[in-house]
């Protein structure tokens, strides 16, 4: 539906436009096929993932894939979540101090 709106409405790209479409899907396959490939994490990977979530960015990268892996996250970042937001708070105060 997207695809014959967008080949609807954009005029002097339909050639284009269907190659653009076909590498989107290409690299987003990659991508997926990549992430779920390789299941060991590294140490940078993992913290990268753990402060990608508790500061709620969320890049969607890294996504877990099973429902033990998903409920560990949800567990985390429920209670990461508000601990990164006392942490900001903190520092924000620590920073306003030093600069008064």
């Amino acid at each position: 539906l997207k695809q014959e709106h967008l080949l609807e409405h954009i005029s002097g790209s339909e050639v284009m436009l269907p190659k653009l479409l076909e590498l989107q899907k290409d690299m987003c396959m990659k991508s997926n096929s990549k992430s779920t490939e390789d299941k060991t994490w590294e140490f940078l990977g993992s913290l990268h993932y753990c402060l990608t979530v508790i500061s709620t960015i969320g890049y969607g990268v890294a996504i877990p894939h099973n429902g033990v892996s998903k409920a560990t996250t949800l567990l985390y970042a429920m209670f990461g979540i508000p601990i990164y937001a006392v942490y900001l708070s903190y520092a924000y105060l620590a920073i306003s101090t030093l600069l008064d």
